[in-house]
């Protein structure tokens, strides 16, 4: 999850959405980041694409999508990831990107209750 959560804040951050990109995560290997893009274009989180390189597996990406944006939105708070994680634990990387997507909505909004009452 945490190389996921990486992806989209660099896909978020990137100032030229247009364009494919293969990105780097610093500290994992470049077929893990493709192997996630992948995963994140599968369902439907963020524009990718195989390279359709015969010796490699390379995917690069592009932007995110709304359903991306979503996801992001509720991974990017420190709290609420921390909560998240703790949540799940190690079966994290077992669940759904969608039920990820439910469940980080639903404690954004806990979060934001307990700060706005």
């Amino acid at each position: 999850m945490d190389i996921i959560r990486k992806i989209l804040i660099k896909l978020e951050e990137d100032e030229s959405p247009a364009h494919w990109k293969s990105l780097n995560i610093e500290g994992v290997d470049d077929t893990l980041v493709s192997y996630h893009i992948k995963i994140l274009y599968e369902a439907g989180m963020i524009e990718g694409k195989d390279k359709q390189l015969d010796q490699y597996f390379w995917w690069e990406a592009r932007n995110l999508t709304n359903q991306g944006h979503d996801l992001l939105d509720s991974l990017r708070n420190d709290t609420v990831y921390k909560k998240m994680k703790q949540h799940l634990g190690e079966k994290i990387s077992q669940v759904p990107l969608s039920e990820i997507l439910n469940l980080g909505t639903k404690l954004t909004n806990q979060w934001l209750t307990n700060i706005f009452g």
